[in-house]
C-alpha cells in the first residue's frame, strides 16, 4: 500500500468574472546560450604549445556532402514572441519569428495566446490583464495575417496571467 498522498484538485473560480485556467503554462523555448569555457588551472603558467596544422584530405569531386539540415533540429511548432511589460508591441525578432511559421503551417491552423501579466485575482487587475492580453494576441494574429496567413486559420485566446504570447501549429 502506498503512503503518498493524492495530489490536492485545482482551485476553481466562480463567479461572473471566473475564467478557465489550464493546469501548466506553455512550454517556453530558451535560446541557445554559449558555454562559457573552462577557467585556466591556476598551476598553468606557460601557454599550451600550438599543434602543428593538419591538412585536410583530399575529397574526391564525385563526393556528396552531407546536407547541413539533416543535423539541425526540427523547428519548434509553438513559438513564443516577447513583450515589454505592460505594451502589446512585438519585439524586433517578432515578426521573423512569425513569418517562419507562418511558411511552416501548410494547411494548419495556428492557435496565438496571449498573456496579460496579472499581478492578482482581484476582479479589476484581471480585467486590465485581460484587456493586454487580447491586445498581445490581436497584435500576433494582425502579423500573421500579413504574412499570408488567413484570418479562418487563426484559434485567439487571451489569458490574464502569464506573460508574452504565444503562436503554435495545430495538427
Amino acid at each position: 500500500p502506498s503512503l503518498a498522498a493524492a495530489p490536492p484538485p485545482a482551485p476553481t473560480l466562480t463567479g461572473p468574472l471566473a475564467l478557465a485556467i489550464p493546469a501548466a503554462m506553455p512550454p517556453v523555448i530558451p535560446a541557445a546560450i554559449p558555454a562559457a569555457p573552462p577557467p585556466a588551472s591556476p598551476s598553468a603558467s606557460k601557454p599550451a604549445p600550438e599543434a602543428a596544422p593538419v591538412a585536410a584530405p583530399a575529397t574526391p569531386a564525385t563526393a556528396t556532402a552531407t546536407p547541413a539540415a539533416a543535423a539541425a533540429p526540427p523547428l519548434p511548432n509553438q513559438v513564443t514572441l516577447f513583450f515589454r511589460s505592460e505594451q502589446a508591441a512585438l519585439s524586433s525578432s517578432g515578426p521573423s519569428v512569425l513569418k517562419a511559421l507562418a511558411v511552416r503551417r501548410g494547411k494548419r491552423a495556428i492557435e496565438v495566446v496571449g498573456y496579460g501579466e496579472a499581478a492578482s485575482e482581484v476582479p479589476a487587475a484581471q480585467q486590465a490583464a485581460l484587456a493586454l492580453a487580447l491586445k498581445r494576441a490581436q497584435t500576433v494574429a494582425a502579423a500573421l495575417e500579413a504574412d499570408g496567413v488567413p484570418a479562418s486559420a487563426l484559434r485567439v485566446r487571451a489569458l490574464p496571467f502569464g506573460r508574452d504570447a504565444t503562436a503554435s501549429l495545430l495538427d
